[in-house]
């Protein structure tokens, strides 16, 4: 996204420190703290460390089914196409997980 209009805005000493404050609070420059505040209206900090864990998780458990694909098909196990399955299914529920964690990002600072 281009932005190229350029507005100069003046703050009183309070009402920066007010702005400056919040901005260090959810570790993000004032120019985009302002920015959002004044397209979204608000924003909420959410602490998602555990959603963080789970998601590594998640993703640490498809990494571990394809090292077992990867050694099923090496070795020509009968299993191979269960595994298949199993992966399919997998990258499907990878995709609709991906699908919700995206919609909590515009409000969520992660």
């Amino acid at each position: 996204m281009s932005r190229n209009i350029v507005r100069h805005v003046r703050f009183s000493k309070s009402e920066y420190d007010a702005v400056s404050r919040k901005a260090a609070y959810l570790k993000m420059p004032e120019g985009r703290f302002i920015r959002k505040i004044a397209v979204q209206g608000n924003l909420k900090r959410y602490d998602l460390y555990e959603l963080r864990k789970i998601t590594r998780a998640f993703y640490y458990c498809g990494d571990s089914l394809e090292q077992i694909r990867k050694i099923a098909e090496t070795e020509k196990s009968e299993y191979l196409h269960e595994i298949n399955n199993l992966k399919n299914r997998f990258l499907n529920i990878s995709k609709k997980f991906e699908k919700e964690i995206k919609k909590l990002r515009p409000n969520v600072l992660l």
